[in-house]
């Protein structure tokens, strides 16, 4: 009976244990999403600002060489042709950029998420394991005292037989 008692007590700890760890498992995943779509909407910012940035500066570009070549209708158009190309190119570039960097943070923050869930699992089994190490030191214990208690269980019977008959 105590023996059961004390294995449902430990195996509760262990349960318990369990619960813990799956919290703290649901809660990095839960940062590691959040920072994800952080990070994810902090270089989208960035490439909306530079793109917008990059074709300001074409757009005056343009503007100025309107003014500056209107007496040169072959070269202002060359001119403005170059300069479109250029920003189509740079556009082009500051895209591609942020797709690899949104890859790339994406791929790190899976790789933090899936070391710390690791991590997290072998915790678990750590302390799962310490609590197999303390149950069976308490089973043991338990064992010893019935062993006791058994052995004593017999003395007693004897000492009373030699107590009721001292004869006999």
């Amino acid at each position: 009976w105590v023996s059961s008692k004390a294995k449902a007590a430990f195996d509760s700890i262990k349960q318990a244990v369990s619960s813990a760890i799956d919290a703290c498992r649901r809660a990095v995943k839960a940062v590691i999403a959040v920072a994800k779509k952080l990070a994810m909407a902090v270089i989208e910012l960035a490439r909306k600002v530079i793109v917008g940035l990059i074709k300001a500066v074409g757009k005056a570009l343009l503007a100025i060489s309107d003014v500056l070549l209107a007496a040169f209708p072959g070269l202002k158009a060359k001119f403005q042709n170059a300069i479109r190309k250029t920003v189509d190119k740079a556009v082009a570039a500051v895209n591609k950029l942020a797709d690899g960097l949104k890859k790339a943070v994406q791929k790190a923050l899976d790789l933090l998420g899936a070391a710390l869930d690791k991590a997290l699992q072998l915790l678990e089994k750590g302390i799962h394991a310490i609590i197999d190490v303390a149950n069976a030191v308490v089973q043991g214990a338990i064992k010893a005292a019935q062993a006791v208690v058994d052995a004593l269980g017999t003395w007693a019977k004897l000492i009373k037989d030699v107590v009721a008959g001292p004869g006999a």
